[in-house]
C-alpha cells in the first residue's frame, strides 16, 4: 500500500510541476518535433543491438515512427495539456519501474 501511496503522491508532484507549462505556439510545436526526433534517436542507437539480433530492417523502419511519434505526443502533452499527461502517467507509469539511467551517446 505505500509504495502505491508513494506512486501516487509522485504522480500528483509531476501534475503540479507541469501545471504552469502550456504556452500553445507554432514554434513550440516545431521545438517538440525536434526534440522527438532526437529523444527518438538516441533510442533508436541505444536499440541497435536489439535491432541486429530481434527485428529486421523493415520491422526497424515500422518500429521508428511509432516511437517518434509517441515521444512528439508525450511532448506536445506535456507542454499543452499537462493535466491528462499526469493522468496518463499515473495510470500507465508502473510504481515498479526504476528510474531511468543516463546512457552513453
Amino acid at each position: 500500500m505505500k509504495l502505491l501511496e508513494k506512486h501516487i503522491n509522485n504522480q500528483n508532484k509531476l501534475f503540479e510541476q507541469l501545471k504552469g507549462i502550456n504556452d500553445i505556439s507554432k514554434e513550440n510545436r516545431e521545438a517538440d518535433n525536434r526534440a522527438a526526433k532526437l529523444i527518438a534517436a538516441v533510442v533508436r542507437n541505444q536499440m541497435e543491438d536489439f535491432h541486429c539480433k530481434c527485428l529486421s530492417d523493415a520491422q526497424m523502419k515500422e518500429l521508428n515512427p511509432i516511437i517518434r511519434n509517441a515521444i512528439y505526443t508525450a511532448l506536445v502533452h506535456i507542454r499543452e495539456k499537462p493535466e491528462s499527461i499526469a493522468a496518463y502517467a499515473a495510470c500507465y507509469i508502473p510504481p515498479y519501474w526504476e528510474d531511468c539511467e543516463l546512457v552513453r551517446l
